[in-house]
């Protein structure tokens, strides 16, 4: 039995029940941990699905876009094929041959190539003879940006119709560009061959400048009626460099957004590093899934590029709206498997509740209260029949005390008057171990109140005299006042130290990290005026970086005191012509019990204290200054200290490295040990007392403690 008591103690509190809620009944408990797990698969699996779905989402909105600018690429080539076919067909004609033969520079041959220009529907068709440069021995075709003068040279209109105003356009790159000039226009070129001599080169051009059928057309093959979801519309445009030349993307007053241009990332990519673009993209006014391809010219440059996409709006809002009946969907489900399993749960636990509501009306006073016969039979129901025959016992028991009880009354009258009369005495001794007490009490605390007090009004003593100076004087006394203000507050505060100080477990507190240099040179300011008295010098070596945890008046209230015993124990050896007074105080970082912490040493080069005292100075109410002080200063310090996990020594006589003259011969040096991390007297005694139970518990489980 003890064996599996002791098993039972080390279960962790948490396996057994402890994180849940106090006040939670056994009902919430269970449809709680029923409804975790569907409330926790359900966001997770929605989760899940909505980013699965956008991810999707976007994979097949791409995939169309490049399905899309496939086909338009497509076109493209193939009209760029055809417009070949055409030259060279025309280039190889009898009709050519023969008109060349007959009509050779003259307005008729000029004729018949304006004629089969408007048949081909090309934007020019020139013949060169060989002597003209370029001349080239084979057919070619493919896109050149040609300069205004080039186009003027073909038709006197082509400059006017391939210039473009260029719109300002959020999003692009930054250009001071206003108009467009060049012309991208698809070139083809084959030689002319007469009686087995090429005698000439026939070149033919559409300039895509405001060529709105090839866009028109490129649309309505890739984006035919009903190809797209709802009112999204399909658009094509055909760029040159970033600027749009021919496109059906409308602005918002309807006209052609000829002249606006693409966004800097895509012009970056595209354009660039030459790369394909497919994503979402701000195309003029509205979001667009998109797809954008380099067009390259003959050489291999990048001239323009060939744009598809469809607004991505409608399809956005489907999304949206299956995500959300998702989430809806998910939503009520959870609610109504909260609600049925609450249902459940009650009928479940109604035995319970009539055990419980029993209970409640046996504590009333209704002795005769049960739970009675219900109308089922599972486990609940057994507990509540035995729950009714333990009752029933108890009220026999009960029945039965009664009985006792009245034969136990006569036997208690006759003690009583024993009784009454050794509690009396009892009461009596405990008043006069309480009033002694008290008295030590009230002697200690007047004692330490009058010695508390003596420092700060010694300070402010001192402060007074230099402020009648500095009014004598005309100086400014605004810090001697801030220093009074502050010890004022410092007195104010000695009741509750001195109460730390009876009882540190309960007022172990008010801490904050503090830069001990700087406190130090606070605790110098507080005693300049005994300072001044004992006409003492003080030397300083601050190389402390650490910061340590304690109240910052408490560490001034040790720091002043232990300052004021070395003002004291040095200030007779001006007087009497020995050495000058000198007090040393430095500051380091060290390691305390394996933490980091910080070092405060004050020396003294004062007499040195007598070895028959160095085991006394710090016990209540030891002192060798009858007139100056109470004997609590140094037990006091010591004591605040411990209470944060520290120390403080002392040694004398001293080795003093700062005066080479005094080799052991006198001094004293008081050694102040703090923890950058504070570790409370009381958390100490508390962790104590919790080991000392757990031994006792052990002991009495029958576990052997070391």
């Amino acid at each position: 039995m003890r064996a599996v008591e002791s098993k039972r103690y080390l279960v962790p509190r948490a396996l057994g029940g402890g994180f849940w809620p106090r006040s939670w009944s056994v009902q919430r408990k269970i449809v709680v941990a029923s409804a975790l797990p569907f409330l926790f698969v359900m966001p997770v699996l929605t989760w899940l699905l909505w980013t699965y779905g956008n991810s999707t989402y976007h994979l097949i909105l791409t995939t169309k876009v490049r399905s899309d600018l496939a086909s338009a690429q497509q076109y493209f080539l193939r009209l760029e094929e055809l417009q070949a076919q055409q030259v060279l067909a025309f280039a190889q004609s009898e009709k050519l041959v023969r008109a060349y033969r007959e009509h050779n520079s003259m307005p008729v041959f000029r004729e018949i190539l304006e004629t089969q220009r408007l048949e081909n529907r090309l934007s020019y068709l020139v013949f060169r003879s060989a002597s003209q440069p370029p001349f080239l021995q084979h057919p070619s075709s493919g896109l050149v940006a040609m300069e205004a003068e080039t186009l003027k040279g073909f038709s006197a209109g082509l400059p006017e119709l391939a210039s473009v105003h260029v719109l300002p356009t959020p999003n692009a790159s930054p250009d001071e560009k206003k108009w467009q000039h060049r012309g991208l226009v698809m070139r083809s070129s084959a030689p002319v061959v007469v009686d087995g001599k090429t005698v000439g080169v026939l070149e033919g051009g559409l300039l895509l400048n405001r060529n709105l059928s090839i866009t028109d057309n490129i649309s309505d093959l890739v984006y035919p009626h009903g190809a797209l979801l709802g009112d999204s519309r399909g658009t094509v445009t055909i760029f040159m460099d970033d600027v749009r030349v021919a496109t059906n993307v409308t602005l918002a007053n309807g006209s052609r957004a000829i002249g606006t241009r693409v966004s800097a990332s895509v012009k970056e990519k595209v354009l660039g590093r030459g790369e394909v673009w497919f994503d979402l993209a701000f195309v003029v006014n509205d979001w667009f899934m998109s797809g954008y391809a380099p067009l390259k010219d003959e050489l291999g440059n990048r001239v323009g590029m060939l744009y598809v996409g469809f607004l991505e709006a409608p399809y956005r809002e489907v999304k949206e709206k299956i995500m959300w009946l998702l989430l809806l969907g998910t939503g009520l489900a959870s609610l109504l498997s909260i609600w049925f399993g609450t249902r459940l749960a009650n009928g479940v636990f109604d035995p319970l509740f009539r055990m419980n509501y029993t209970m409640n009306r046996v504590e009333a006073g209704d002795v005769n209260a049960r739970v009675g016969t219900l109308s089922r039979n599972d486990e609940f129901s057994e507990l509540a029949q035995h729950f009714d025959e333990l009752l029933d016992k108890l009220a026999q028991r009960r029945l039965q005390l009664e009985a006792l009880n009245s034969a136990l009354d006569a036997r208690v009258v006759s003690r009583t008057a024993e009784l009454v009369e050794a509690n009396q005495m009892l009461r009596s001794a405990q008043e006069q171990m309480i009033a002694s007490e008290r008295l030590a009490t009230i002697g200690q605390l007047t004692a330490g109140v009058a010695h508390e007090v003596n420092n700060p009004l010694a300070v402010m003593q001192g402060h007074l005299d230099l402020m009648r100076e500095a009014l004598i004087n005309g100086d400014s006394i605004a810090h001697e006042i801030k220093l009074l203000d502050e010890q004022v507050q410092r007195m104010r505060q000695i009741v509750q130290k001195l109460l730390q100080f009876m009882r540190p477990e309960s007022y172990a507190g008010y801490v904050e990290p503090l830069d001990v240099n700087e406190t130090i040179r606070d605790a110098e300011l507080l005693i300049e005026q005994e300072l001044r008295l004992a006409q003492v010098k003080p030397f300083y070596d601050l190389a402390a970086t650490h910061r340590v945890t304690i109240s910052r008046t408490e560490l001034q209230q040790v720091l002043v005191n232990v300052l004021i015993n070395a003002c004291h124990a040095t200030a007779s050896l001006e007087n009497a012509g020995v050495r000058r007074p000198c007090i040393w105080i430095t500051s380091r970082d060290i390691e305390l019990n394996g933490q980091p912490a910080v070092e405060i040493a004050i020396e003294n080069n004062g007499p040195a204290i007598h070895k028959t005292h160095m085991d006394l100075i710090f016990d209540l109410f030891f002192t060798t200054k009858r007139q100056k002080g109470t004997g609590l200063g140094l037990p006091v310090s010591k004591m605040v200290l411990q209470r944060y996990g520290g120390y403080l020594s002392a040694e004398s006589p001293v080795l003093h490295p700062y005066d080479p003259s005094l080799p052991g011969e006198g001094g004293a040096r008081f050694v102040m040990q703090l923890l950058q991390k504070a570790r409370f007297s009381s958390d100490m005694i508390q962790q104590a007392i919790s080991l000392t139970k757990k031994g006792v518990q052990n002991n009495s489980n029958g576990d052997v403690v070391s």
